[in-house]
């Protein structure tokens, strides 16, 4: 989803199965992310809860692309 909306940054998965990250580019595409995240999520995913925090509006990205860590 992060590649289709061109989207920059990071997440990755505790080991209490929470996820962490940062999503950068455009407002429209963040916005729709966080309601993906919000609502379906990956496949195969549970969503019990979705907080976002430090919502910020940046004039250029971090990141260059989108990764998994580990």
């Amino acid at each position: 989803m992060c590649q289709k909306l061109s989207l920059k940054g990071w997440i990755r998965v505790s080991p209490r199965g929470t996820i962490y990250g940062q999503i950068q580019g455009e407002k429209n595409s963040v916005d729709e992310m966080a309601l993906w995240l919000r609502l379906q999520g990956s496949p195969g995913a549970r969503i019990d809860s979705c907080q976002f925090k430090n919502w910020k509006v940046i004039d250029s990205c971090d990141f260059r692309n989108f990764s998994v860590r580990y």
